[in-house]
């Protein structure tokens, strides 16, 4: 191999604190609600999201699947006198967040947080992080969820963790040779697992559908929703032969649909280890009359799904049929052709 002559130091990276649990209720007792996410907060250093030629801190989240977030807030310091324990809502850093569903993400433009320190760099010096999300679940109630760490100043019980960053060397100059060549990871064998279908509060079994013959939904699995407020959330359930949630049924992840004007706003994701192939959204004033979701009313036109990293989808904006300006009833189906990934160099079972 190629001896370095000159090494310096390389770009920060997240040394310690990059994973914490996720803690929803009150008065620091860890564990105690059904609703808690181990490792549900996560910090590293990536490209930002809206400038891919610039380095953030990406903050993200992720709640209980039968949560939706309604409101987010971020603060960073130097010490705990930056960050008090209450008046969430005006954290200076509550500006680089946004949330869809269950999962919230933070793009903090790092030359931010560097202008915390005198030398405006990051190597070395750690900072306090505190992060928390206000939520309502499906079933009713709420909680306030925060990053699980040390108790902010204030009567407040939110918590802050604490962040601590090094800028490892690398290598700049070399003796003989041209850097190494470093090869990508190669990606994981995408399979197909199978169809899901969007299941949760209020969803009724396409056997339901009193259509004329022939009827398509008669013998298929599979669920429909009919509402008032089309704003909802659930599970994506794949492989649920008679409906059998509890037996039969394989949680692939989440979907939400929020109402917006004549449109709905709907979003997938997928839990680890999975893959999207196909998407295809109902959402009309009139009750469907087939269960083909070729012939649903969003059917994935233009969107690649090629690759073995689709682990989500949306937020998509999607016309409802006849809604202008609202419907009485709103009838809505969440359906997705769902992949599962293998190492690389398997072969699809």
């Amino acid at each position: 191999p190629p001896c370095c002559t000159r090494k310096e130091q390389g770009p920060p990276k997240v040394k310690s604190g990059g994973t914490t649990d996720l803690q929803c209720g009150s008065k620091y007792q860890p564990n105690s609600s059904p609703h808690d996410v181990p490792g549900g907060v996560t910090y590293t250093i990536a490209s930002c999201k809206d400038d891919p030629t610039k380095k953030c801190l990406h903050a993200q989240v992720k709640t209980s699947s039968d949560a939706t977030i309604g409101d987010i807030h971020l603060n960073i310091g130097t010490d705990t006198d930056t960050l008090p324990g209450t008046g969430l809502g005006t954290w200076p850093f509550n500006k680089y967040c946004t949330y869809s569903g269950s999962v919230g993400d933070c793009w903090v433009p790092l030359s931010v947080i560097e202008a915390l320190f005198s030398d405006t760099r990051l190597c070395g010096h750690s900072v306090n992080i505190a992060f928390g999300v206000k939520v309502t679940y499906a079933g009713g109630g709420g909680d306030t969820c925060f990053g699980k760490g040390a108790p902010l100043p204030g009567a407040n019980w939110f918590m802050y963790s604490v962040l601590t960053f090094e800028c490892p060397e690398v290598c700049v100059e070399y003796c003989c040779c041209k850097p190494p060549v470093v090869e990508p990871p190669t990606p994981p064998v995408s399979c197909h697992f199978g169809t899901a279908y969007g299941y949760g509060t209020g969803s009724v079994k396409f056997n339901d559908l009193d259509l004329p013959r022939p009827n398509t939904c008669k013998s298929k699995w599979g669920w429909y929703f009919a509402v008032s407020d089309p704003s909802i959330s659930g599970t994506l359930f794949a492989g649920t032969a008679q409906n059998d949630v509890d037996a039969k049924g394989t949680d692939v992840g989440t979907f939400t649909a929020m109402l917006s004007g004549s449109n709905l706003i709907v979003s997938y994701s997928l839990k680890t280890g999975y893959d999207l192939g196909e998407v295809h959204v109902y959402a009309s004033c009139s009750k469907p009359t087939t269960c083909a979701p070729g012939q649903f009313t969003y059917t994935g036109a233009g969107l690649d799904l090629s690759g073995t990293a689709d682990t989500s989808f949306g937020p998509k904006s999607i016309a409802i049929a006849g809604a202008p300006p609202s419907c009485s009833t709103y009838y809505l189906i969440f359906h997705a052709s769902v992949n599962k990934l293998y190492p690389a160099g398997s072969t699809c079972p």
